[in-house]
């Protein structure tokens, strides 16, 4: 900025100096003083000088300025990134917090679950052991019936075997004497049967002995 400002300054102050010469020579010619134009002269310079100063300064300015706003956007480049920085570390906390929450929440529901189970778990263990305590109660009911009514039906069984048993000796008792009876009878029969052959036998003979001619037809017919 300093070299800016000196090539502003040597420029203007030649410029200067030429318009000083060629108005000192016009003022001869013209033959005015050459004194008050000198003043006027110096005067301009003084004030070319004020501008280029406030130039400078301004274009200092100008430069600080964008100096600044540099070190602005920086900043606000480096504010963002804090910032999205800040935003994801939030939000990593936010997800951590709800994650943290969700697994309290899913283990107390764990627990309200196995605290759950466990009551009806012993709850049905209770039932189950009633049901099994009756059912005890009801067999062994039924058992006792059944012995009783087992001790009913043997004892049936044993008078019918023993109302059979005397069914049996009566049967055969009156077998036995049916069987003494039959052969009684055949031998009867028999007896008979002989006693009737030989009263035949003699019958004929007395025929014979009476008639022998008609005794004799007859008994050839009869052989």
């Amino acid at each position: 900025m300093g070299d800016v400002g000196g090539v502003v300054m040597a420029g203007s102050e030649d410029a200067s100096l030429r318009v000083v010469g060629e108005d000192s020579a016009a003022a001869e010619a013209a033959g005015e003083p050459v004194v008050d134009l000198r003043q006027q002269v110096l005067d301009s310079q003084g004030h070319v000088i004020s501008l280029e100063q406030q130039l400078a300064k301004a274009i200092e300015l100008e430069t600080d300025a964008a100096r600044q706003l540099d070190l602005r956007r920086t900043y606000r480049v480096a504010v963002d990134q804090q910032l999205h920085d800040a935003v994801g570390e939030a939000a990593h906390l936010m997800v951590d917090e709800a994650s943290q929450k969700r697994d309290a929440t899913v283990a107390g529901a764990v627990a309200e679950a196995e605290l759950e189970v466990s009551r009806i778990t012993k709850e049905t263990f209770d039932q189950a052991k009633e049901m099994l305590a009756e059912a005890r109660r009801e067999s062994a009911a039924i058992v006792d019936a059944g012995r009783e009514e087992l001790g009913a039906v043997e004892a049936d069984a044993a008078r019918r075997v023993a109302d059979l048993s005397i069914e049996r000796q009566e049967l055969t008792r009156r077998f036995g004497a049916m069987e003494r009876l039959y052969n009684e009878l055949r031998e009867t029969l028999e007896l008979v049967v002989e006693t009737s052959i030989e009263e035949l036998a003699v019958t004929q003979d007395s025929l014979k002995q009476l008639d022998p001619v008609d005794t004799d037809a007859p008994q050839s017919d009869l052989s």
